[in-house]
């Protein structure tokens, strides 16, 4: 890695999906590498994507290596590549990623007493107060 950075490459790691801390897992603990974690749209952590420090970016993926690939292909298209890690920054600012301080660990796991929310219980809400409105 630190070869590769001394010779002008980005390189771009994906943090890992064992929901560890990645400080202990190559290459997403080298200085050298942008590494790219993943979250959901909202901005929660994916329990299986490794977490810590050595994490620079979440994406919203499934799983940290199309994180990876999704960053590198954005620092390809709209970065000059002389401050990478400020350009990916800057993209979090401008919501296209999430910085570590943006990611949340809150967990939406349905728990006795309480209910899940999902995407079709709202539309069914919404359509029942259509409904009644008729």
């Amino acid at each position: 890695m630190q070869e590769a950075g001394d010779a002008g490459c980005v390189v771009v790691a994906a943090a890992g999906n064992a929901g560890q801390n990645a400080a202990g897992f190559v290459p997403a603990n080298a200085n050298d590498a942008i590494t790219a974690g993943s979250c959901d749209a909202r901005g929660v952590r994916i329990d299986t994507s490794n977490y810590g420090d050595d994490v620079d970016v979440y994406v919203t993926s499934d799983a940290t290596s199309l994180a990876a690939g999704t960053v590198s292909g954005w620092l390809a298209m709209h970065s000059d590549l002389s401050d990478p890690i400020s350009d990916v920054l800057s993209a979090c600012d401008d919501g296209l990623f999430f910085s570590p301080s943006q990611v949340s660990e809150e967990s939406f796991e349905e728990e006795e007493g309480s209910s899940s929310c999902s995407v079709d219980s709202q539309m069914d809400s919404n359509n029942a107060d259509e409904n009644e409105e008729s």
